[in-house]
């Protein structure tokens, strides 16, 4: 009997050590403690990218103002790509929809990268378009 169990405590302990360290910091904002980055746990409405940009600008959650769009690379290290759909931890990402999210990441000027936690993958859209919005500040 020791053999199954010894395997199942080192496939659940393993398990662990794959996700991701979160901080919920009990103000509707979680920390990645890889990263040092602070997200909106809130899950947004669709909208287009300059509501978007200026929604996260105008933001006031957890004692702070210095809320932005986040870059397509912090979206995509958000994202864990084996947890199933959406590819967020639910339990600090709650009501997070798999969809795309906007981005501040530019192309062409007009065109802004949205990542979508359904897909996994990402890409560009005109200003026009809608997608979600996950603030975050630092770094």
């Amino acid at each position: 009997m020791k053999g199954p169990l010894l395997l199942l405590f080192l496939l659940l302990g393993q398990s662990a050590l794959w996700a991701k360290p979160y901080l919920d910091n009990q103000n509707q904002t979680v920390t990645d403690l890889n990263t040092g980055l602070t997200w909106d746990q809130r899950q947004s409405a669709p909208v287009k990218w300059l509501k978007a940009e200026q929604y996260c600008r105008d933001l006031e959650l957890g004692s702070h103002q210095d809320w932005r769009l986040p870059s397509l690379a912090e979206l995509e290290a958000l994202a864990e790509k084996d947890r199933g759909l959406p590819s967020l931890d639910l339990k600090f990402f709650p009501g997070t929809v798999p969809a795309f999210y906007w981005s501040g990441t530019a192309q062409g000027g007009a065109n802004h990268y949205a990542y979508s936690f359904g897909y996994n993958l990402s890409n560009l859209f005109g200003r026009t378009a809608t997608a979600y919005v996950r603030c975050v500040r630092g770094q």
